[in-house]
């Protein structure tokens, strides 16, 4: 990827999540949990890190084509059904721990705030003072 790349920081985000379930996952196992535990948080992450990975492919197709009408919009909302049917399906017929399954799938929510914390300028911190 060029470092101008406009889905760059979404591919950062979708690691970042893979990186931050399987570091609870671990912790999961070493603490105790039980692998349903972390077969659970394993499932959430997967689950996220690939629902990111579908929105990048579908954002890379509206960029490439050049078209304002390419559809992308009924593909978004195409894929927003079938997440809820994945997750409907999840978690009425797999037996998975639904706080853990719903903290690693949360995992996405911080990796998208490490990712706001790495791009923010350096002193933007810090107020003026007069």
């Amino acid at each position: 990827m060029a470092p101008n790349d406009p889905l760059l920081a979404a591919r950062r985000i979708r690691h970042r999540t893979l990186f931050i379930g399987l570091a609870a996952t671990a912790i999961s196992i070493v603490a105790g949990g039980g692998f349903r535990l972390a077969g659970s948080i394993a499932a959430g992450t997967a689950l996220a890190a690939g629902n990111l990975w579908v929105i990048e492919q579908i954002v890379r197709r509206y960029f490439r084509s050049g078209t304002k009408r390419s559809g992308g919009g009924m593909v978004l909302a195409g894929k927003l059904l079938a997440m809820v049917l994945i997750l409907y399906l999840i978690v009425h017929y797999v037996p998975v721990h639904l706080l853990a399954f719903m903290g690693g799938f949360a995992a996405l929510v911080a990796a998208s705030l490490w990712e706001g914390l790495a791009q923010a300028p350096q002193g933007a911190a810090k107020p003026e003072v007069n």
